[in-house]
């Protein structure tokens, strides 16, 4: 079930002064554990909400995440949670285009060097024409 992209756009956009895009969730609870060291963006890639993760990279989500400690990518994730083999992983194509583009635009850290590469090996190794 996808989420209501509007919705959460507006939401975003009204908080004054407070840019949330990239901000972690609030859980308390056991369950809430793993989604509370989510970013927006994360959550939408472990959802599979394809247009949730277009509009948050819109917005200006980071592609380059900081969870539990340990430095990733919301792409790392999208290579666990995107099942959808029949459509050509869309979720991990989204963040793999986004991230081409910031590339070439200079806006990625040093350390994501090798990441497209690797990225496109993952795909070339688990894509079903493979």
């Amino acid at each position: 079930q996808a989420g209501n992209v509007d919705v959460v756009r507006g939401f975003l956009r009204k908080t004054a002064g407070t840019n949330l895009v990239n901000s972690h969730f609030e859980g308390n609870s056991a369950a809430e554990a793993n989604i509370a060291t989510m970013t927006p963006l994360v959550y939408a890639v472990y959802r599979n909400d394809v247009a949730m993760a277009r509009m948050l990279l819109e917005e200006g989500a980071d592609i380059f995440v900081r969870r539990r400690g340990q430095e990733s990518t919301s792409i790392n994730y999208a290579q666990i949670y995107d099942r959808n083999v029949r459509e050509g992983f869309p979720v991990l194509q989204l963040l793999l285009e986004e991230y081409k583009r910031r590339r070439r635009d200079g806006r990625c850290p040093p350390d994501w060097i090798n990441l497209r590469e690797r990225c496109e090996k993952w795909l070339d190794s688990t894509h079903p024409e493979a």
